[in-house]
């Protein structure tokens, strides 16, 4: 569902208008990001490129990432060591 208008007060009266009141309604004042063309990097994937510490640090934090993330263990608990041991490692990784 949608309605388009000069301005937002003229698509919400089209709308009303087309769909009556729907409750809860998402408006999105402007048209979705452009596709990506084939060959372009995303911005992280260009910084990850620029710098080898920047490589090391991402492919360290992706792996503690799926390490620890709730839905692999969601009951785990962590200590304040387990919590060290991750942030020096990630640190050391991208120094």
């Amino acid at each position: 569902m949608g309605a388009t208008g000069q301005d937002r007060t003229e698509a919400e009266k089209t709308f009303k208008l087309n769909w009556g009141d729907r409750g809860a309604v998402n408006w999105i004042e402007s048209p979705p990001p452009a596709p990506k063309k084939p060959g372009e990097h995303t911005p992280i994937a260009e910084a990850l490129e620029a710098s080898e510490e920047h490589r090391r640090g991402h492919s360290i934090y992706r792996r503690l990432l799926a390490e620890f993330h709730p839905d692999k263990n969601p009951d785990a608990i962590y200590s304040a060591g387990d919590v060290t041991r991750v942030i020096v490692e990630l640190w050391k990784a991208c120094s």
